[in-house]
């Protein structure tokens, strides 16, 4: 933590507030999707579904930990007739407004979600924080899995694990994810070194 605190500590914080805002939506959207699956009978609805190497066989192999943010099981003559799943994202009003289909990196990590949990459909639900509209279950937004990106993503992770094992840093991939990394501080990312000018309202101003 150190590293944070030395260089990015205020853009650290504001990160943080943007996760707690996230999973307050995951948590109020997965609370509908339970309320509308108990008024029916043909929906069965699980959150939070757990990915490790203790549930499932892909996770084993590759050594994957995460969570899904939630399986449908539609069902017919009470039976299981399909599994989808969900995979939530909350955007600002202006991201969301230029949105016209899944970011690749998010179809990446879907991609990872159904082989693990051996789900044929993902829905990437985009939430607008400034006036609550999702996407569509429709594509782009929902996809099938494919196997060709599966089989890249799976090269990707044997080439970092091996990169663990050997000692060896891998190729630099700067992003979003270095305004809260531990080791920016380390790292010195390009992306992090951009001066910002100072801006102070007016009411920030001592008042003589």
């Amino acid at each position: 933590m150190t590293g944070v605190q030395t260089c990015a500590l205020p853009i650290y914080s504001n990160m943080l507030m943007r996760f707690r805002i996230g999973h307050a939506v995951h948590a109020m959207l997965q609370n509908d999707w339970h309320r509308i699956a108990d008024m029916t009978s043909n929906i069965d609805f699980v959150d939070e579904v757990k990915i490790s190497p203790s549930t499932s066989t892909v996770a084993k192999e590759l050594d994957i930990y995460s969570s899904s943010d939630g399986i449908f099981t539609f069902l017919k003559d009470k039976k299981p007739f399909i599994r989808v799943g969900l995979e939530i994202k909350t955007t600002s009003p202006n991201v969301f407004d230029k949105l016209n289909k899944p970011y690749p990196e998010h179809i990446e990590q879907s991609i990872m979600y159904m082989a693990c949990l051996d789900l044929p459909v993902m829905w990437l639900l985009y939430y607008n924080k400034g006036n609550s509209n999702i996407t569509t279950p429709y594509t782009p937004w929902l996809f099938q899995f494919d196997e060709r990106l599966w089989n890249r993503i799976q090269m990707r992770i044997v080439k970092a694990e091996h990169n663990a094992r050997t000692k060896q840093l891998p190729e630099r991939d700067e992003g979003m994810q270095c305004k809260w990394c531990p080791y920016a501080y380390t790292c010195q990312p390009i992306s992090l070194k951009a001066k910002r000018p100072t801006r102070i309202s007016p009411g920030m101003r001592r008042q003589s």
